[in-house]
Order: structure tokens, then C-alpha cells, then sequence
């Protein structure tokens, strides 16, 4: 009986640890997730100071970039090579859409799964015969 009492007192204060130390994990987890956002603004306002004296170096960047540079010679060859049809298109795009995104899930303080992808996307728009017979918009 003594023994059974001990170790009942036991599994309770190990419950309550338990408790504690999840409700702290929770809360240094809430407080990581309040301050992100201050963190993601002030990197954005120091991007914004240096983007007038990096502008030169971002369009470099953009020159460099080796999806552009394939865009830009597709719609050039295209516009060559479809303009000589009997219908040319007057309007041509291509989008690419890139992007990584991560997903994170979580239960009573821990994760779950975790996942990050990436994924790219082209669109291609093209319209033929007059501006005056579209009814795109």
C-alpha cells in the first residue's frame, strides 16, 4: 500500500514536469512565431535602403540569369518565325512561375512533418488575328 502511494506521487509529479515543460516549449514556440514577422520587416527596410545603390547590380543580376536569357531567345525566334505565318499573333508571353515553399506541421509542440518543394510553371499566351476583335478582358 505504502508502495503503490509512492509510486502514484510519482507519476503525478512527473505528469506535472511533463505539463510544465510542454506549456514552456509552447510558449518559446509562440513567442519565435510573434517575433518573426518584426525580423522579416527589418530585413525588408535594410533591402530597401541598399536596392537604390544595388540597382545596377540587380539588373546585372537579371542579364546573368540564365531563365531569362532562354525567355528572351524563345520570344524573339518565336516572333521571327511566327510572324512570317499567314495569321501572326500581335500578342505573345511567357511566364514562368518559380517557386519553393516549405511546409511544417505541428501538434501540441512538436512537428510533425516536415516538407520543402519546388516547382516550376510556364504559361504561354498567344493571341492571333486583330486587337480590334479581342475580348480577352
Amino acid at each position: 500500500m505504502l508502495i503503490f502511494r509512492f509510486c502514484e506521487g510519482n507519476g503525478r509529479a512527473k505528469a506535472r514536469v511533463m505539463e510544465t515543460l510542454r506549456a514552456l516549449v509552447c510558449g518559446v514556440v509562440c513567442a519565435q512565431l510573434a517575433a518573426a514577422p518584426v525580423g522579416w520587416a527589418a530585413s525588408e527596410t535594410d533591402k530597401d535602403k541598399g536596392s537604390a545603390a544595388n540597382a545596377g547590380v540587380e539588373t546585372k543580376k537579371l542579364g546573368n540569369d540564365p531563365v531569362l536569357k532562354v525567355m528572351q531567345m524563345e520570344l524573339s525566334r518565336a516572333n521571327a518565325e511566327l510572324g512570317k505565318t499567314e495569321q501572326a499573333p500581335y500578342y505573345l508571353s511567357y511566364t514562368i512561375y518559380d517557386q519553393d515553399f516549405v511546409v511544417l506541421v505541428g501538434a501540441y509542440g512538436s512537428l510533425l512533418t516536415d516538407a520543402a518543394a519546388k516547382r516550376r510553371q510556364a504559361d504561354v499566351t498567344m493571341r492571333v488575328g486583330t486587337p480590334a476583335l479581342d475580348n480577352t478582358h
